[in-house]
C-alpha cells in the first residue's frame, strides 16, 4: 500500500496539480515558502524571482532537449536497440553530457549572481528548499488522500 502511495505521490509531483491544486497555486504556495524560508526581503524578492523564473525555464528546456535525446536513442521500454550504430550512439551520448554539463554550468552561474543580492545563509537555504517543499507537498498529499479515504 506504501508503494502505491509513493508512486501516485510520485505522480502527481510530476504533473504538479495534487487533488485540486492547480500548477498557479503550487506555484503561488512554493513562492510564498520560499519567501519565508529564505528571509527574502521585498526588494530581494523582486530581484529573486524573476531571475529564478528564467533560471528555470532554461533548465527545464534543457530537460526537453535531454528527454528527446533520451527517446531517439531508446526504444518504447526503455531498452537501447542494438542494431544502433556505435558512431550514433556516441553523438547522441556526447550529446546527452553536454547538456548536463551545462545545466551545471546554468546552476554554478544562477547561484553565483545571488551573491550580489542576497546573504550567504539565504543562499544556502535556497539550496535545501526544493527537497524540503517537495517533502511538504508529499505529506500534504498524504493528508488529503487519508482524509479522503476516512470519508469512504
Amino acid at each position: 500500500m506504501k508503494r502505491i502511495l509513493i508512486l501516485l505521490s510520485v505522480a502527481v509531483l510530476i504533473q504538479a496539480q495534487p487533488f485540486g491544486m492547480e500548477n498557479k497555486e503550487i506555484e503561488n504556495f512554493r513562492i510564498m515558502k520560499m519567501t519565508e524560508h529564505m528571509d527574502l526581503s521585498p526588494e530581494q524578492a523582486d530581484k529573486f524571482f524573476p531571475r529564478l523564473r528564467k533560471h528555470r525555464n532554461e533548465v527545464h528546456n534543457l530537460h526537453l532537449k535531454m528527454r528527446a535525446f533520451s527517446e531517439e536513442i531508446s526504444t518504447e521500454n526503455g531498452m537501447i536497440p542494438e542494431n544502433l550504430s556505435g558512431k550514433k550512439l556516441d553523438e547522441l551520448t556526447q550529446e546527452l553530457r553536454n547538456l548536463e554539463d551545462r545545466e551545471t554550468e546554468l546552476r554554478r552561474e544562477f547561484r553565483g549572481a545571488m551573491e550580489g543580492y542576497l546573504k550567504p545563509f539565504q543562499i544556502a537555504r535556497y539550496m535545501t528548499f526544493e527537497q524540503k517543499f517537495r517533502r511538504e507537498l508529499q505529506q500534504t498529499m498524504k493528508h488529503r488522500m487519508n482524509k479522503m479515504k476516512n470519508r469512504r
